[in-house]
């Protein structure tokens, strides 16, 4: 398994020094665990909470996100690709010193129009250049690539998005019901994953409220 999985990232010019990933069903139960796993911080009074951005140019998978988030009562704003423009407005010493964290999700080939969005947009979002809205918090990547790689060479060296599910059927014509989730090691261990089971845990009581993980994340 070991080699499969440096096999795909090899593909993605990257190494596992740098990324995990974490073998699923499809593009959609990639997005679906991102969104269930993620370290959101709800809404409270007086303090800010994460919010779910995507553009709305993106695949249904990702606009369903929102479900899973609203459920946790985090706020989910679509962004329109016309709004994705450089914000003018300083960030003050408070929001640069707030790490709520920030999601924003887009395709890098949209799956209806076959419209491709600048992969740039993944350090300038990162590093604060460009902001899908003006809140304060550490904005995190995802790059649905599902169509994109179809076609396209994705070099994660260069453009290191934080979460990059795909399709092998895409990908390759085959196998059908088998994709992946790549995670940047860096917010891997933030992620939160709170069903286990089958192979999952490394340990776990029947009669307490006692389980520990497996050690590496694509195991859990």
């Amino acid at each position: 398994m070991g080699g499969a999985f440096a096999q795909l990232l090899q593909h993605f010019n990257t190494t596992v020094e740098d990324y995990t990933a974490i073998f699923t069903s499809g593009c959609t139960a990639a997005l679906k665990l991102v969104a269930e796993a993620f370290p959101w911080v709800p809404e409270s009074v007086g303090e800010p909470g994460s919010r779910f951005c995507y553009l709305t140019d993106s695949h249904t998978s990702v606009v369903g996100m929102r479900g899973i988030t609203a459920a946790m009562n985090v706020s989910s704003v679509p962004v329109k690709p016309a709004e994705m423009v450089p914000r003018t407005r300083e960030v003050g010493a408070e929001g640069l010193a707030c790490q709520t964290p920030l999601l924003f999700c887009y395709p890098a080939q949209s799956n209806f129009s076959g419209t491709k969005y600048p992969l740039a947009w993944i350090e300038e979002i990162k590093s604060g250049k460009l902001r899908p809205i003006d809140v304060p918090g550490k904005w995190f990547v995802l790059l649905d690539a599902a169509s994109f790689v179809s076609t396209s060479p994705l070099d994660l060296s260069a453009h290191p998005a934080d979460f990059v599910p795909v399709s092998f059927y895409k990908m390759f014509g085959f196998p059908t019901g088998l994709g992946a989730l790549l995670v940047k090691n860096e917010i891997a261990s933030q992620l939160r994953k709170t069903y286990f089971g089958g192979g999952t845990a490394a340990a776990y009581l029947a009669g307490k409220d006692f389980y520990s993980p497996r050690r590496l994340i694509a195991e859990r």
